[in-house]
């Protein structure tokens, strides 16, 4: 009987068909694509009990001497 009510339900009643229609808009055949950003921003938090210093790095590899730096990072 409940099964019934559903079905009829989703003849009778568009907008629940529409909203369906909304939350499965995306096709899970279909790969993503993924778009390169132009500018990468990296920012580095550099802290310990006493200091605290926020940092805008170009590169990646300039973040890699933070590594051995002694703060949390």
């Amino acid at each position: 009987m409940t099964r019934r009510r559903k079905y009829l339900n989703y003849l009778l009643n568009p907008l629940e068909l529409l909203r369906t229609q909304k939350v499965l808009h995306v096709n899970p055949t279909v790969a993503p694509q993924r778009n390169e950003p132009e500018i990468t921003k990296i920012y580095v938090y550099d802290y310990n009990l006493t200091e605290a210093a926020e940092r805008s790095l170009p590169k990646v590899q300039d973040c890699f001497p933070y590594l051995q730096s002694g703060k949390i990072t």
